[in-house]
Formats: C-alpha cells, sequence, structure tokens
C-alpha cells in the first residue's frame, strides 16, 4: 500500500503512525511532506531510523518540523559499550540526544541486552525493545520497563509475522 494511502486510511481513523525511515536525505523531507498533507499532531508520530541512515541532519529535520514526535535510534551497537565502559556509551547517547532522538531501541535477540536496560533507563532514555520473537519472550519483555515491539511469531498457530527485515519465503503449491 503507498504510503499515503496508509496515512489516508491511519489519519481518517483517528489513529498513531510510526514511520520507519530507511533512507536519509530526500527521504526525510519527502515523508515530512507527506505526513504534513494529512495533518497528523506531532503527538501521533513516530519516526525511527538507524544512524547510519539518517546522521545527524536527518534526525534534525523531523525534531525542527515535528518538535512532539517520538524520534526513536536503534542502538544495538552500544551493547557492549554499555556493559564495558558505561560512560564511553553515555557520550555517544547524549551525542544522539543533541540531534534530537528522545527514544532508544534495541533487539531483544542482542546478547547483553537485558543486562543493559536498566542502565540506559537511568540515563534517562525510554526504551523500545523490538525483535520479540514469540509469545514466551513477549511475556518477558512486557514485565520489563520499556515498551514492545513484537513480531508475533506463532508456529503452532501457522503465524509467522516477518518483521520489516525479513523476507517472504516462496512457497509453491505444486
Amino acid at each position: 500500500m503507498p504510503l499515503p494511502d496508509c496515512l489516508e486510511v491511519l489519519r481518517r481513523n483517528g489513529r498513531s503512525v510510526k514511520l520507519d525511515i530507511k533512507e536519509g536525505g530526500e527521504l526525510v523531507d519527502e515523508v515530512l511532506e507527506v505526513v504534513d498533507a494529512f495533518g497528523f499532531a506531532d503527538e501521533t508520530l513516530w519516526f525511527n531510523g538507524s544512524i547510519e541512515s539518517l546522521g545527524k541532519d536527518g534526525f534534525g529535520r523531523p525534531r525542527s518540523e515535528r518538535p512532539g514526535a517520538i524520534l526513536q535510534s536503534p542502538i544495538d551497537f552500544l551493547v557492549p559499550l554499555l556493559l564495558a565502559a558505561p560512560q564511553l556509551a553515555e557520550n555517544v547517547l547524549e551525542a544522539l540526544r543533541d540531534w534530537g532522538v528522545t527514544r532508544v531501541s534495541m533487539d531483544w535477540r542482542t546478547p547483553g541486552v537485558r543486562d543493559v536496560l536498566d542502565v540506559v533507563e537511568g540515563l534517562g532514555w525510554e526504551v523500545n525493545l523490538y525483535g520479540v520473537p514469540d509469545l514466551e519472550s513477549f511475556l518477558e519483555a512486557a514485565l520489563l520497563p520499556a515498551s514492545v515491539t513484537a513480531d508475533f511469531n506463532f508456529p503452532e498457530w501457522d503465524y509467522d509475522g516477518r518483521g520489516p527485515a525479513r523476507a517472504v519465503p516462496v512457497t509453491s503449491n505444486a
């Protein structure tokens, strides 16, 4: 479904929206233009993007145009540093805050993520846990002081929530 069509349905139904921006540059401006066209309030917007894709400028544009929106970035690369040298990781997190990032996310499957959750929150960050693969993991993650994004892979129900980065398997009916 094209982005404008999707946003139109969400806006018409009073829903909030999370936009996962995979590229920086002009794409950020295009996304902001489309969002503006539908009149979403800042509080209903959640922008997510990686440091590699967006960089300082890519985070800065949504922050300046939509100051009340959530601006999130994954920080899985910092988990080993958070475990070994939290002060060094804190410097990186402060740079993200200076760029306008308001929330960080971590992949549930990253080794050590449960051990650093308290450290990250202790530094004043809201955390979103993503990549939660199944019901048991979801129930465990839901008990933590973080928001949770789950693909809900339940093979016993013949349901595979592939998530944004997983390929759709080719199947044959022959």
